[in-house]
């Protein structure tokens, strides 16, 4: 397959040349290079070429090839899914039935990454994790509250996270990466507390990284009001205070990672308190980012790259997350100048108009997904 005419960033240095894919990677970056017999060939002339996003915490209550679909749609490549057999990126949960897993079997069966839904076990699992060199993703159970302590979760009249305990499981797992030199990421950071004792531990010598939901960067507590069904999501978001403090952080790079937190939301109450928890949002996963990060001048797209690609594929120590040659062949075209919508009605992000759209995924060399009319050969 040769994607001629591509714009893309090498590092930070926008380019525009061909790109030839072949054998599931990319073989060759080039200005005019001609087609060889019988190759595909993409006109990307007024289109970007980036590598797929690579989503580190999604849960499947759909069917995974729904999910995939979805998350073609996202300009999400590779998948890691709880609890899921068919996850693209083969996982193994530490505690299963509040029962420490068959780490070392299942690493040797292919297990590319560990994930700790608690604190229990937790020598023996940070044991498994050094001695077998898997990413840990602390990925704490929620509470499962519909928001955070504060004033508007008692003008509500509504349960509540207690903010005074959230980061106590996690301090433990902080000490035991600073003593033990185990690199973890830590799922689900919506708070800035955390985010400073990540900074503090990490002074004294801790490998620890942040990863943050997309839908608390860019919607706050303030539509829970409404009472809206779709805003049910946990964690619960956070007041507008503490949203701001997030993008300041995503600036400053102390966030190392984003995720859609994409979970299907398997009800149609309509009333808040009846309905599901659940994010439906890996559909659009690219568009809202682009449009409310890049676009708002939160962060570069170049930035954008780097904590929805690139550092998710050096933390899981992939070849991929960058258009460079010998890289994986998992690449998205988007249309950065396309306008689209939200119809999702059990989406946080229903009604919002969007920039950006994916049109083209390619994975190891293969288009999975195009979107009608969209950069035709």
């Amino acid at each position: 397959m040769l994607l001629k005419n591509a714009s893309f960033y090498d590092d930070e240095v926008l380019k525009r040349a061909d790109i030839r894919l072949k054998d599931s990677l990319i073989t060759e970056i080039e200005e005019n290079l001609s087609p060889t017999n019988n190759e595909e060939v993409i006109e990307c002339g007024n289109l970007f070429v980036l590598p797929s996003f690579i989503d580190l915490s999604v849960t499947d209550l759909e069917g995974y090839e729904n999910l995939k679909q979805k998350a073609f749609k996202g300009g999400v490549g590779l998948l890691n899914v709880f609890d899921c057999d068919k996850s693209g990126i083969k996982n193994i949960m530490a505690i299963k039935n509040n029962q420490l897993a068959d780490i070392a079997t299942l690493k040797n069966k292919g297990g590319e990454i560990l994930i700790a839904p608690s604190d229990a076990f937790l020598e023996l699992i940070s044991h498994y994790a050094k001695s077998y060199n898997l990413p840990l993703l602390v990925s704490l159970e929620n509470s499962f509250e519909a928001l955070n302590s504060g004033e508007l979760a008692y003008e509500l009249g509504q349960n509540f996270v207690e903010n005074a305990f959230e980061n106590t499981h996690l301090v433990r797992f902080m000490e035991v990466s600073r003593a033990l030199q185990i690199p973890m990421l830590l799922d689900k950071v919506s708070s800035i507390a955390t985010l400073k004792l990540i900074k503090a531990f990490n002074n004294l010598g801790a490998r620890l990284q942040a990863q943050t939901p997309l839908s608390h960067l860019i919607l706050d507590e303030s539509v829970y009001e409404d009472y809206e069904p779709r805003f049910k999501i946990a964690p619960p978001l956070r007041d507008k205070e503490s949203q701001n403090a997030l993008k300041e952080a995503l600036k400053n790079n102390e966030i190392a990672m984003l995720t859609s937190l994409h979970v299907f939301k398997n009800s149609n109450a309509e009333l808040f308190e009846e309905s599901a928890f659940g994010c439906e949002s890996i559909e659009n996963a690219f568009s809202v980012a682009y449009t409310f990060l890049v676009q708002k001048k939160v962060i570069s797209l170049q930035q954008l790259i780097k904590v929805m690609a690139t550092n998710q594929a050096r933390f899981l120590k992939l070849n991929a997350g960058e258009v460079k040659e010998n890289q994986l062949a998992n690449l998205m075209i988007v249309d950065l100048n396309a306008q689209t919508r939200v119809s999702n009605q059990n989406s946080p992000f229903y009604g919002l108009e969007l920039y950006g759209e994916v049109q083209r995924m390619i994975l190891k060399g293969q288009t999975t997904f195009i979107k009608e009319n969209a950069c035709k050969s």
